[in-house]
């Protein structure tokens, strides 16, 4: 019995802060003024798309409040529920939302998720929007997004 209360502890203390890993969007957040809060390093799982969406047809938007200046890396594991390949293109918006890039990341077939990363360099602190926008309409998308920061190489003047 002792064992297994051991056992069972361990599992405990392991598992309980799997669950501070992920963070699963809340709908609806189909605009600017409906948008999740992110953090830092912590994976925002979510979907886009049609049917078989767990959310049903949606846009997904995303706010970061930026605390220090720095390089963004933003990265998505993410499937689509075709039997090719395809895309997620991650639409980077200003506090005003301005766009000011994308980055157009591949997705896995057949649900079977690929990893991808791209990059923001020169980045101010502040308000910054992301929007993953599905590249093919009639599949849905599953995906994981991260976003990190960077220090910069050279501090403020």
């Amino acid at each position: 019995m002792r064992t297994l209360n051991k056992l069972l502890a361990c599992t405990m203390a392991l598992a309980g802060p799997l669950s501070l890993w992920a963070q699963t969007e809340s709908e609806p957040n189909d605009a600017f003024n409906q948008a999740n809060a992110i953090t830092l390093g912590t994976a925002m799982n979510g979907d886009i798309g049609g049917a078989p969406c767990a959310s049903g047809t949606s846009e997904d938007y995303f706010i970061l409040n930026l605390a220090q200046d720095g390089k963004l890396n933003i990265n998505t594991h993410a499937a689509n529920s075709g039997a090719s390949g395809s895309g997620l293109r991650i639409y980077v918006y200003n506090a005003g939302g301005g766009q000011i890039g994308y980055f157009d990341h591949d997705t896995g077939p057949n649900g079977v998720p690929i990893s991808v990363g791209s990059s923001m360099t020169c980045l101010n602190k502040g308000i910054y929007y992301f929007r993953p926008w599905r590249l093919n309409g009639g599949v849905c998308y599953t995906y994981a997004l991260t976003v990190t920061r960077t220090a910069p190489v050279y501090s403020d003047d």
